[in-house]
């Protein structure tokens, strides 16, 4: 990211809580990382998740309950993993309040999650179902990012009735930039034409 850039994620999140008394604690992360060239490109089935392309990834993500009050907890991934989300590897770096969205059947919620570069380091926001927590990082490990990632843990929610432990369904997933890198480009191109323009008259 470019100073004045921000990178944002947004995506819709369905599931199905059991009728079992699982918790949602923690059940669903997601994050934003550099892979430090060497990005995974294809979905991961691995009981926990984890990944040999996965282990110098650095960035963030957020730890969300969805089916409990709790806390939603920002996340920096400052060490080498297999799983972008272990807690081994990652240090707490803000946390908010999330809504609880019910105890048991088909769940839905919009989720997103923003990161702005600035001149005095990074400032991050997230949101999902209907809670919030942001961070300002004055010295981020990173501020490259190639790589979205979204992590159900197997014991805490499922996508239907049949149980299918740790599966959800994402929709309207998008990426975006603003601003563009070609409207920077096309800015510092009028500033030039203006000095230029000065400078003849």
């Amino acid at each position: 990211l470019a100073i004045g850039e921000t990178l944002t994620l947004n995506f819709d999140i369905t599931f199905y809580i059991g009728a079992l008394g699982k918790s949602g604690d923690d059940g669903f992360r997601f994050g934003i990382y550099d892979s430090n060239s060497d990005r995974v490109t294809a979905d991961n089935t691995n009981a926990n998740g984890s990944a040999a392309g996965f282990n110098d990834d650095r960035g963030y993500s957020v730890w969300a309950n969805l089916n409990e009050s709790g806390n939603l907890e920002l996340f920096e991934k400052t060490s080498d993993n297999n799983l972008n989300v272990s807690s081994s590897a990652n240090t707490q770096r803000a946390t908010g309040t999330n809504t609880n969205m019910g105890t048991g059947g088909l769940l839905s919620t919009a989720g997103s999650f923003s990161i702005e570069r600035t001149a005095s380091g990074l400032n991050i926001s997230s949101s999902i179902g209907g809670g919030s927590v942001s961070y300002s990082h004055l010295s981020p490990g990173t501020t490259e990012f190639d790589t979205i990632y979204f992590f159900g843990a197997g014991t805490q929610f499922t996508e239907n009735s049949n149980d299918d432990d740790g599966s959800f369904t994402l929709d309207n997933v998008s990426v975006s930039v603003i601003p563009e890198p070609s409207t920077f480009i096309l800015v510092g191109l009028a500033l030039l034409g203006l000095v230029a323009f000065g400078h003849r008259k």
